[in-house]
């Protein structure tokens, strides 16, 4: 049976267009990253640093003259419609994140996702998650390294 949904991670700072939140939301969004929102890049708290930013001169319709964004990575796997769904319209927004995981925007986050898309499974996901990392096996009781 093939997935209806694939599970992914953010990858680097590429950022992939969710086209199924904005269109529920109405705001941009991106596949894998929650945003946060300061007044300065100072302000961003830690884990945004490094993260791709937005400035937004905000004078039109609020008193700060500036907004930044910074799109972090979710620290876990986000599900996206695989190009296998059952409904149509999901299968076009489907090949398009399958493109984006065959060209290398975003991590498969398990090996039916990477198989489904062509791609070989890093479990390591290049460094970039260490707390998902596959932890090594135990040595068997009785045996020395």
């Amino acid at each position: 049976m093939k997935p209806q949904s694939y599970n992914v991670l953010a990858k680097g700072t590429l950022l992939v267009a969710d086209y199924s939140r904005m269109k529920t939301t109405g705001r941009l969004s991106f596949v894998g990253r929650k945003v946060h929102h300061a007044p300065s890049i100072e302000a961003l708290p830690v884990e945004a640093r490094g993260a791709p930013v937005r400035v937004r001169d905000t004078t039109e319709w609020t008193p700060e003259p500036t907004t930044v964004e910074a799109w972090v990575p979710l620290r876990t796997p986000t599900a996206v419609v695989s190009a296998d769904h059952d409904d149509p319209q999901q299968r076009e927004a489907g090949a398009y994140y399958r493109e984006r995981i065959a060209e290398g925007g975003l991590w498969p986050a398990d090996a039916v996702t990477a198989a489904a898309c062509g791609v070989p499974f890093d479990p390591t996901f290049g460094d970039e998650y260490p707390e998902l990392r596959p932890m090594p096996a135990a040595p068997a009781k009785g045996k020395k390294e």
